[in-house]
């Protein structure tokens, strides 16, 4: 609660907060990009069905996670206005934080270079997320949870059965 307050005094600074409001509700769109500029670049093709089944285990995870555990988002706990508009609906777990997890997660098994763009877009969502009042950090801890982990386990499958997933020039 301590941390949300926190970026709940920030929010005089026009500036951050137009930064925030843009991480919070497009970063997901720079995440993609590096996925799309990954996969062109290295030719990782072969890896998209595998990606495929590890995107269908976190949006199963992500569902599951949703039913079992029910938070108040925290502009209603607080009462107040979000800085990005959004339903008073359960804030766990930030589907933002785990789609943005999981494309970071997987980029590291094809290109070293987008996986860090990609995992610094992931950490500036999740911050944005919390800073709007839209999540708490256990909401965003527990997305990116679900979104990697499922990365992780099905890149280390596919590697096991391949030397690489980036296709030989």
């Amino acid at each position: 609660m301590n941390l949300v307050l926190f970026f709940h005094s920030l929010w005089s600074n026009g500036w951050l907060n137009g930064v925030m409001v843009w991480f919070a509700g497009y970063g997901l769109f720079l995440s993609a990009a590096a996925v799309v500029a990954s996969v062109t670049r290295r030719h990782a093709y072969t890896f998209l069905p595998w990606a495929a089944v590890g995107g269908a285990i976190a949006i199963a995870l992500d569902l599951v996670g949703g039913h079992l555990i029910v938070h108040s988002r925290p502009f209603v706990v607080l009462g107040v206005q979000p800085l990005l508009p959004h339903p008073p609906d359960n804030s766990f777990p930030s589907d933002h934080s785990a789609v943005a997890a999981y494309l970071a997660a997987t980029l590291w098994f094809v290109d070293f270079p987008m996986a860090l763009i990609s995992t610094m877009a992931a950490i500036a969502i999740g911050i944005a997320r919390v800073y709007c009042l839209l999540h708490w950090p256990s909401d965003i801890g527990g997305g990116w949870l679900i979104g990697a982990l499922p990365a992780i386990l099905v890149g280390l499958w596919f590697r096991k059965g391949r030397a690489s997933p980036v296709a030989e020039a």
